[in-house]
């Protein structure tokens, strides 16, 4: 590889950690890889990964806890955990969308609560430990979308969907493909009021007899005022 070719991979590489899409001289190198957050070790529950892009397990950083510091970040990047094999807790209060695979392969991934959803794309939980998702929307006229595979291949036993006036999109056949729902050990929970309409809608009538009412299972989803 010519030195022209090693100096413009060595920019996309540092472009695709900082986010800029500006073409860098060979002066300013240093400086941005300087710039470009690592992970270190341990409990990184303080700091600040609004801006992650994790692209493989090996060049993940060693996060287990994620804690949301921007309060107008609203949308995790696609790849943006991805292969965070240490990640154990998410705390998003005002994330709408999860992106494109951005926690898979988060295998010590078990809960989320996600209160103000609107999307979880494509692959974004495939793969993952995630066990339990604890979602509501993020606005009340709208319903929540999960896109195709976003949780194939996942442990994802128990979905709880709050949203007491919309019916979920369920994007394809494959959301729950390989997972405790589709083998029939798991469930989702929804409003009474919707808990029919669920079993006969697109792509959610595969999974009639999966469906619980949120009402009735208090252990669970908790006291419903």
């Amino acid at each position: 590889m010519a030195l022209t070719d090693k100096l413009t991979a060595i920019g996309d590489a540092i472009r695709s950690k900082t986010g800029g899409t500006d073409l860098l001289t060979l002066d300013e190198m240093p400086q941005e890889i300087q710039s470009i957050q690592t992970g270190g070790g341990g409990d990184a529950s303080t700091e600040d990964y609004d801006d992650i892009v994790a692209t493989d397990a090996d060049n993940s950083p060693a996060i287990t806890h994620y804690k949301q510091t921007n309060p107008n970040l609203n949308y995790i990047k696609n790849y943006g955990f991805y292969g965070c094999k240490r990640l154990e807790s998410i705390d998003v209060p005002n994330i709408i969308q999860f992106g494109t695979y951005s926690f898979t392969y988060c295998s010590a991934l078990k809960i989320v609560v996600a209160p103000k959803i609107e999307v979880v794309n494509t692959s974004a939980f495939q793969d993952s430990g995630l066990e339990r998702l604890d979602c509501l929307p993020y606005r009340e006229n709208e319903p929540i979308v999960f896109n195709s595979a976003c949780f194939r291949r996942s442990n994802l036993e128990t979905l709880i969907i709050r949203h007491a006036t919309q019916v979920a999109k369920c994007g394809s056949s494959t959301v729950f493909g390989s997972t405790p729902i589709e083998d029939g050990t798991g469930y989702i929970y929804v409003p009474q009021t919707l808990i029919e309409d669920y079993k006969v809608a697109t792509n959610w009538a595969t999974y009639a007899s999966q469906f619980r009412a949120i009402e009735d299972y208090p252990e669970i989803c908790g006291e419903v005022s």
